[in-house]
């Protein structure tokens, strides 16, 4: 078989399927690690919240036996078949979902959260099985990013600070928390500048300032701390900034990172079993940030890690991935970066990096389509 041919089969595997009938979405965010089926949460150009999927208590809606199921504690899920409208009282500007919880904020910077609260990951200072819909009795000012993790998030406020709620069993806040918190402001004298990103994984938090910098912390299994070993020491658990500056952007998923630098190109580092980082070869981790060549973020229009590898979307509408490949049905790793399926009108990707097997792809018409 040669190459065309070999290109030319893999382009017709890629089938992705539209959700929904809208074209006016403006974020949406999903999460299906650790359950059976994936949630999703969906806020579009008129601030209004859609959801869809398996509720396990991620998702700010809920009916009078799941209510009673999750304030139980007890594991149950009911599905919404299409997208639809929820809290319609609320200006929706943000939306991130975790494990069996959520978190968002409105238009004008307001706090909200809901769902399991075991490790006080909602942000109301104790544990408790289930929180329905509310908004902690807590100042965070103008909130301006938010992201979930499995049982932890991280708030942004328009300071540049960073807060961290929730679990804290692998030092993944790095506040020093106890699991009864509410956020926590980070304060090491050594981080320089203002935070303008944070990345919360599943059991690590990686951060970048407007200094062109990289700060890691939390688990260190395969090396995706940046700091040239692998190991579970008690020092990973405090922030250390990673060696190589001229940081521009940094992506992360569980156990695996890629960064841009000021300058475009694309490294990695942390877990390569199977090709995950897209350097050509695999090994069990990669130590320290390392070039993926033949990538540039000027050549492209969106990035974004999946489970496993990454994809982005050049300028010219086509999309390229390298790593896990399960978006096709096909499960054989893409060592380096290669072409996915036929279509050039894909525009930009949606939050799906807290699911295990999905991706959500925004054509250039506003259609939203998943595989």
């Amino acid at each position: 078989m040669n190459l065309v041919q070999s290109q030319s089969q893999f382009n017709n595997i890629f089938a992705p399927t539209q959700i929904g009938s809208q074209t006016n979405w403006k974020r949406i965010s999903t999460w299906n690690y650790g359950q059976s089926g994936a949630s999703y949460a969906a806020i579009n150009t008129n601030n209004e919240l859609y959801v869809w999927g398996v509720n396990y208590g991620s998702l700010p809606v809920h009916d009078s036996k799941s209510l009673s199921a999750w304030e139980n504690g007890e594991e149950y899920g009911f599905v919404i078949s299409s997208p639809t409208k929820v809290r319609p009282n609320e200006s929706w500007d943000n939306i991130t979902l975790g494990y069996k919880f959520g978190l968002g904020y409105a238009t004008d910077g307001t706090f909200y959260s809901w769902g399991r609260n075991l490790s006080s990951q909602l942000g109301k200072g104790k544990p408790t099985t289930y929180e329905t819909f509310s908004q902690p009795k807590i100042y965070l000012g103008k909130v301006t990013q938010i992201t979930a993790g499995e049982q932890q998030a991280g708030i942004i406020n328009q300071d540049g600070k960073m807060r961290m709620i929730g679990s804290n069993d692998q030092g993944q806040l790095g506040t020093g928390a106890t699991n009864d918190n509410t956020p926590k402001e980070l304060d090491w004298d050594d981080i320089t500048g203002n935070i303008k990103e944070v990345k919360v994984t599943e059991t690590e938090t990686q951060i970048i300032t407007d200094q062109n910098e990289i700060w890691a912390y939390g688990d260190n299994l395969y090396a995706q701390l940046g700091r040239g070993t692998r190991d579970t020491k008690a020092e990973n658990f405090e922030a250390k900034k990673i060696d190589i500056s001229g940081w521009s952007e940094v992506y992360a998923i569980t156990e695996h990172v890629y960064a841009f630098k000021t300058d475009g190109t694309l490294w990695a580092w942390g877990k390569n079993k199977n090709f995950d980082l897209g350097l050509g070869f695999k090994s069990e981790f990669v130590a320290t940030p390392t070039q993926v060549t033949g990538v540039n973020k000027s050549e492209m229009k969106d990035f974004s890690p999946v489970n496993g590898g990454f994809v982005y979307i050049k300028n010219n509408g086509e999309l390229w991935g390298a790593g896990a490949n399960f978006y096709t049905g096909s499960w054989f790793p893409l060592s380096s970066p290669r072409k996915i399926g036929r279509y050039s009108d894909w525009s930009h990707f949606h939050d799906f990096m807290n699911s295990e097997l999905n991706i959500l792809i925004e054509k250039t018409n506003g259609s939203i389509w998943g595989a």
